[in-house]
């Protein structure tokens, strides 16, 4: 299984590739708008820069962005907080952001993401090999007209157009056999491959055709590997022109005339060449940029500046995306985490298999985290009171989580059943009544905050004092004093984990559910 953190790591990069190629496309439109505002160089840094900064950015723990989440992936441990076994379901993940409407088994979308990533892997391999192929197979069957320094010129009948490919420590130019006989243009395609290799583009295609084999489904990486091989050609175009004796015009129709040779050509992905994309509309803006002079253009520092704006735009969505997919679920570890959380005078809670799965019941199920919410909320409302009766009983404060167990701090009504409690506390008729409530036709003391709340701290009291632990004290809340007496008779032992096991209980992990709603209240940032 794929950890989560790794997950995380990618999808919070594919966020940052689409960030950067709408920042890339932003600068390049604006420069392009005030007449080439900044120099095509600097946008071919500033897009390199965006590129590393979405790949680099995911590995950096930045501070979470206060207040936005994206939270359309989460992952719970079962779909409710009903469900028969929590821990032993296969674990779902949800896309939504509250809730979980439209869930799916993790193990099936993990594999179904595997075979998506493996897949792009494999489309974007295969094509490099052919790629690879291609530029192997010209190079061996072309003539060399110059090796110099780790630098190889070479003529070949077996293409029309000029292009520029590097292998460790060779720089390979390949020029067609019909250029031979056309110096200008020769002289023109020479210098302008060239040009790809003191810029190292022909390096950096290695990066570009790994960031699409790495990111194959998402658009962005075919669009900033676009991109970046376009302000290559512009940026060798900018460049061959400024040398002393080069014709603008004269490039152009070097130009033009390339164009017209590689209609019909596949593109490679692996090498440069003077024909960019070869497609109209770019050749255009080549010519144009070549012709038309800036009337300013940002200096170092200016451009400094942007770039700095655009890697803070870019920490900022990193922060925002880092936790793209949230975990709910509650291992052990997380439950010893809560349990540390103990105060003064707090019951002991363990972080028992039960505990942790009452525990992921409510924290990581959908339906859980909604009653959770819900009933701190209506908690508000008698928190103050409560806790003043409990203190002043020198009882824990952990007992503010029986009411969120027993009612979800809804003062519920008798209903028709009389099996069924009533109140916040939940009290049965005649356990009321036991306890100096009245219960007739015409008053129900079970439905007084403080009335029920001085007869439930008088009732934990009484079977604390009774039994000596408040594991045992919750059982015989639930479930009756004879309940438990039977139960620490049959298991000989008076730990309550022992007596639950062997069946002595009312409701089913009812003390566990408490003691994880104590562990909850105790650590009120678990329901972020």
């Amino acid at each position: 299984m794929v950890p989560l953190a790794v997950v995380n790591i990618y999808l919070c990069a594919n966020a940052l590739l689409i960030t950067a190629v709408i920042l890339l496309s932003m600068l390049g439109w604006v420069s392009r708008a005030m007449r080439q505002l900044i120099a095509y160089r600097h946008l071919l840094w500033i897009g390199y820069g965006l590129t590393m900064a979405a790949l680099l950015l995911p590995l950096i723990r930045l501070p979470a962005a206060h207040g936005v989440k994206l939270q359309t992936l989460q992952v719970w441990s079962a779909p409710s907080m009903h469900s028969r076994e929590t821990g032993a379901e296969d674990p779902r993940i949800a896309i939504s952001m509250r809730s979980a409407a439209t869930t799916m088994s993790l193990s099936v979308a993990e594999r179904m993401a595997i075979v998506l990533f493996a897949g792009g892997i494999f489309a974007l391999l295969v094509r490099a090999a052919r790629d690879g192929a291609t530029v192997a197979r010209i190079v061996a069957g072309a003539q060399t007209l110059r090796h110099h320094r780790g630098s190889k010129l070479l003529v070949s009948d077996q293409v029309r157009v000029p292009f520029s490919a590097w292998a460790p420590g060779l720089r390979i130019v390949v020029v067609p056999l019909s250029l031979l006989g056309q110096f200008r243009e020769l002289q023109m395609a020479i210098r302008h491959e060239m040009q790809h290799h003191r810029q190292q583009d022909t390096v950096w295609l290695y990066l570009y055709a790994l960031l699409k084999a790495l990111f194959f489904w998402n658009p962005a990486a075919h669009l900033l590997a676009r991109s970046i091989r376009e302000l290559q050609e512009f940026t060798c175009d900018a460049a061959v022109v400024a040398r002393p004796g080069t014709s603008p015009r004269s490039y152009c129709r070097s130009l033009v005339w390339v164009a017209e040779q590689s209609v019909g050509l596949p593109e490679m992905h692996l090498s440069a060449s003077m024909n960019g994309n070869s497609s109209r509309s770019l050749l255009h803006r080549r010519v144009n940029a070549l012709l038309v002079n800036p009337k300013q253009r940002l200096g170092d520092t200016s451009v400094m500046a942007t770039s700095a704006i655009a890697l803070i735009l870019m920490s900022l969505v990193a922060a925002v995306s880092a936790a793209a997919i949230q975990d709910r679920r509650i291992s052990v570890e997380d439950a010893l985490r809560m349990a540390e959380a103990t105060p003064a005078g707090g019951i002991p809670i363990p972080a028992n298999d039960a505990v942790v799965t009452q525990l992921n019941r409510l924290l990581a199920t959908p339906d859980g985290r909604e009653y959770l919410r819900a009933s701190v909320n209506r908690m508000r409302e008698h928190k103050a009171m409560m806790a003043t009766e409990i203190v002043e009983r020198d009882l824990p404060i952990d007992l503010l989580a029986v009411p969120l167990v027993e009612s979800g701090y809804r003062n519920l009504e008798p209903g028709e059943d009389t099996r069924v409690g009533a109140g916040l506390w939940m009290f049965l008729a005649p356990t009321a009544r036991r306890l100096d409530l009245t219960v007739n036709e015409h008053r129900d003391d079970r439905l007084d905050p403080v009335a029920q709340t001085d007869a439930a701290l008088r009732m934990l009291t009484a079977q604390h004092s009774r039994y000596g632990d408040w594991g045992l004290a919750l059982l015989a809340y639930n479930c009756g004093n004879g309940c438990v007496d039977k139960g620490v008779q049959k298991s000989a032992a008076r730990d309550v984990w022992k007596i639950v096991a062997k069946g002595y209980e009312n409701d089913p992990q009812y003390v566990a559910r408490a003691m994880a709603a104590m562990l909850i209240l105790r650590n009120p940032a678990a329901l972020d």
